[in-house]
């Protein structure tokens, strides 16, 4: 028998997979799961997996037996937030529609004059106008050293403290937009705001929140405490 022979050589192959979500299937899910398999023929696949927290999903009834005074409550987790209040002619707290209920919000501000955009659209917005977004406040805010962030919206601020002015200049106008919600869900005038950093309960988060919070003279801000489960 003739045997045939090769060669050896090396390739190496990258199989790169890119996946094309909808706007809305974004917005309805608090984490993705990638789970790759390989089938029977030795073929790849890939499933992208919505998940959602149950430390999220169970806040509201968590809400309505850890607090007697039933305040708004603003949670920021990962890169989004959500809103928790009672809302008109209720008794009990559930997720406000107007801030896309249990899924929440992007943590992300567009700000250019009067054109404010807030959420997927600010983030989708940082591509046209980089200078003009922050995509995810959230990291910048539990960033200890604003001067390791490359990002364009610190163009041309080379001094520590005119960074950390924009960035708590971003948050005032994401914070603006929750209470906006509140207001019209709740109809009642915002004077309290409990706030509730879960999973992003880094101290110097904390700390330029509450320098944030400075800049509104009439309403008082509360950081919650809520015992994690194992």
């Amino acid at each position: 028998m003739d045997v045939c022979g090769f060669d050896d050589v090396t390739v190496e192959k990258r199989l790169i997979y890119t996946f094309q979500m909808k706007e809305e299937d974004c917005q309805q899910r608090h984490r993705s799961k990638l789970v790759f398999y390989v089938d029977n023929e030795s073929f790849p696949y890939c499933r992208n997996i919505p998940l959602i927290l149950d430390i999220i999903q169970e806040l509201p009834t968590k809400l309505d037996i850890e607090l007697k005074k039933k305040i708004p409550v603003i949670t920021f987790c990962d890169n989004y937030s959500v809103i928790c209040a009672v809302k008109k002619g209720d008794n009990h707290y559930s997720f406000l529609d107007g801030w896309n209920g249990i899924f929440g919000h992007d943590a992300a501000m567009y700000v250019n004059d009067l054109h404010h955009f807030f959420g997927l659209k600010a983030r989708k917005m940082k591509n046209d106008n980089p200078t003009l977004c922050i995509s995810n406040l959230i990291e910048m805010m539990s960033t200890d050293n604003l001067y390791e962030l490359a990002d364009p919206v610190f163009k041309d601020s080379e001094k520590l403290d005119v960074r950390e002015d924009i960035l708590c200049f971003y948050m005032v106008k994401f914070i603006e937009e929750h209470l906006k919600v509140i207001r019209d869900e709740t109809g009642k005038r915002v004077d309290e705001i409990a706030i509730w950093p879960v999973l992003s309960d880094a101290a110097v988060f904390k700390e330029r929140l509450l320098l944030c919070f400075k800049k509104f003279k009439n309403i008082n801000f509360y950081f919650l405490l809520i015992d994690l489960p194992e």
